[in-house]
């Protein structure tokens, strides 16, 4: 049997967990994958350039943050999934050491040219009293099963922007 909630934008029970690990169960399971595939994957491996020749990608650079061995891979295709640029705020709901926007550094370095990175998905549950809780989450789950949002006033405020759906409303 699998277990599913509401989420946001669901009219229905639809998102399956794993309780609150739902995303470590993801990471897992495209890590087995991978595996499965023979596909090298390289942990705690920090990029610092993206490899180009007359405009073409052709592989990344980086070094082991543990040991500092330099590595040079190539590639036909690069993607960066680096995560986003949420880490210029003082308060946000993601980790001190991710989401820094080294991803944007990299693309730009290479020749890219960004396109809306004002865009930025965020976690709307989240703490934010008293200051060393700040940025820790509430599982979206919470909304899903009924949790409410309000804003510094203690206003219910999501009917100014999605009174058919309120907190169930997309991020």
């Amino acid at each position: 049997r699998i277990s599913q909630r509401f989420f946001g934008a669901h009219k229905f029970r639809r998102t399956a967990f794993a309780g609150d690990y739902t995303g470590l169960e993801i990471q897992r399971t495209l890590v087995r994958r991978a595996e499965q595939l023979r596909i090298p994957v390289l942990e705690g491996v920090y990029i610092t350039r993206i490899l180009t020749h007359e405009g073409t990608v052709f592989g990344a650079y980086g070094f082991d943050l543990k040991d500092g061995t330099r590595y040079r891979v190539h590639a036909d295709a690069v993607i960066l999934a680096a995560g986003g640029h949420t880490r210029i705020w003082r308060r946000t709901s993601s980790r001190r050491d991710e989401n820094t926007g080294d991803s944007f550094r990299l693309a730009v370095e290479a020749g890219a040219r960004l396109r809306d990175p004002e865009l930025v998905q965020f976690h709307p549950s989240g703490i934010i009293e008293p200051e060393n809780a700040a940025g820790t989450l509430v599982s979206e789950a919470a909304r899903g099963e009924g949790g409410i949002l309000r804003n510094a006033l203690g206003e219910r405020y999501m009917s100014r922007y999605d009174p058919e759906r309120m907190e169930l409303s997309t991020r």
